[in-house]
């Protein structure tokens, strides 16, 4: 047990380095060169209904616009169309890609992607019903057996898929919590939340790791952890 909780240690210190690192590239603009391929912006006086067919993909109901001055290596065409009651705040695939999940007004869904049939609704009727509560992030575990939820009421609920139940909860952000991912092996989880803290927890003894992001302007939106035990 002690040689796991040392390599565990071990993973937090990396990921601690590289969240820091990741927070102050984001405060100073993307650092100094970086050495990572900038994603091609759209230009801002860009017409989306007076471009050039080439750059453009469309059907009754949608449409999608390709930048004019990158080449064009993929096509998009509407797969399925997975209806809901509520504004979808999130949606993340599993690893497999066989499923996506949903996260909207109290509930978290999923969805077979081959069929586009719901598959699954969690819904933790334990929580106050006075008021909207939004899933702002959501993320399946690596095996697909579990899913992470983050809400408007600050809690990480972690949901076992097949019994449709919580399997346990995190508490500690202030804030709605917009970004949660999974370590590979599954034991750890980050979150980031609009408190400007980013946690790490651990899903075995349920202890946390907090760091704090000191842009006034950034929130902590976007995060993939990529730490292996």
């Amino acid at each position: 047990m002690m040689e796991i909780d040392e390599d565990v240690n071990a993973a937090i210190e990396h990921l601690t380095e590289e969240l820091v690192h990741w927070g102050g590239m984001n405060a100073g603009g993307g650092g100094q060169g970086g050495g990572e391929a900038q994603m091609a912006s759209l230009p801002d006086d860009l017409d989306p209904h007076n471009v050039p067919p080439e750059c453009k993909t469309e059907a009754s109901e949608w449409y999608g616009v390709f930048h004019p001055t990158v080449k064009r290596v993929l096509d998009v065409s509407l797969v399925h169309t997975l209806m809901h009651e509520s504004i979808v705040c999130c949606v993340r695939f599993s690893a497999d890609g066989k499923y996506l999940a949903t996260g909207c007004n109290r509930t978290a869904q999923i969805f077979d992607t081959k069929t586009g049939m719901k598959t699954c609704v969690l819904v933790d009727e334990a929580a106050a019903k006075a008021e909207d509560l939004y899933i702002r992030s959501v993320c399946f575990s690596p095996d697909g057996k579990f899913l992470a939820t983050g809400a408007e009421d600050t809690q990480i609920r972690i949901w076992d898929i097949a019994k449709k139940a919580i399997r346990m909860v995190f508490d500690g952000h202030q804030q709605a919590i917009y970004s949660l991912d999974f370590s590979f092996e599954g034991r750890l989880i980050v979150s980031g939340s609009g408190d400007k803290t980013v946690r790490i927890w651990d899903m075995i003894d349920g202890s946390s790791k907090v760091l704090t992001i000191n842009d006034q302007d950034s929130t902590t939106t976007n995060l993939e952890l990529q730490v292996s035990l």
